[in-house]
């Protein structure tokens, strides 16, 4: 038993395990989703032309599955901290959540990027009906 929490070792493995792999269902499907709109966006560069409208959309799901992501991890750790805060005494416990300011800029990033896409893809739709 841990002092203080009423929680067995063999229950602290189970919780510990249970929010490991909750967060590995949402983290793992999201990388491949990511690598996956990655991929159709290089292929457009690689055709020679990334102002498609399909671009835009696609980065704004990138930053959305970032998001995601992000949450999933705090949300974990915020459980496990919930469970396993070191304390030794009832009443001393801790909750410690974290966020990734760098995952949260990449997120508006992507959103901005996103943004300039659009209006480079409009841009260009724009000049093709000048004469």
């Amino acid at each position: 038993n841990l002092p203080g929490l009423g929680v067995h070792t063999e229950e602290k493995s189970a919780i510990q395990l249970g929010a490991v792999l909750i967060a590995m269902a949402i983290v793992l499907p999201a990388i491949l989703y990511i690598c996956k709109m990655f991929r159709l966006i290089l292929g457009t560069l690689a055709d020679g032309d990334p102002f498609v409208p399909e671009n835009g959309p696609r980065l704004t799901k990138i930053a959305i599955a970032i998001g995601i992501m992000e949450i999933a991890r705090s949300l974990s750790g915020l459980i496990l901290s919930l469970f396993f805060s070191g304390s030794a005494t009832e009443g001393e416990r801790s909750i410690v959540i974290s966020i990734s300011f760098t995952a949260w800029i990449a997120v508006i990033s992507l959103l901005i990027l996103a943004q300039v896409f659009g209006e480079g893809t409009r841009l260009r739709e724009e000049e093709k009906m000048t004469i």
